[in-house]
């Protein structure tokens, strides 16, 4: 099974990872509704938005970015590579996506536009 992925994963690398990320954010958002938040009815429809999320827009978002870094600052993983795609991921990629999936998530939700900005404001206290 293990060598089936890799070679999906080296000849379809896209479509792979859009799949195994779906498929993990389907898994952990089940275990989130059943073992952390403990709901006696799964919410399906919850469960079928993170996994579109994920396949449709975690997987190709990340995968461009990281590609994006190795043309930046090379595929070379010395340290001071490392450090350097890691300031720019931490810095450039994750606030901006952050509010990109509040914002993806509350739309797939209908949620009002002063829902989206409360989201917003509430995460970027942590940014």
């Amino acid at each position: 099974m293990w060598s089936w992925y890799l070679k999906e994963l080296a000849t379809r690398p896209l479509l792979t990872g859009m799949w195994s990320t779906a498929g993990m954010l389907f898994t952990g958002d089940a275990i989130a509704q059943q073992v952390i938040e403990r709901k006696r009815k799964h919410d399906w429809v919850r469960s079928a938005r993170m996994t579109a999320i994920g396949g449709f827009l975690i997987a190709p978002t990340i995968r461009t970015w990281y590609l994006c870094l190795d043309k930046i600052f090379g595929s070379k993983m010395t340290m001071v590579v490392a450090a350097k795609k890691l300031c720019a991921d931490q810095l450039l990629f994750a606030p901006t996506f952050l509010a990109t999936f509040i914002v993806v998530n509350n739309l797939l939700q209908w949620n009002s536009a002063n829902v989206v900005e409360q989201q917003l404001r509430y995460a970027s206290i942590f940014l």
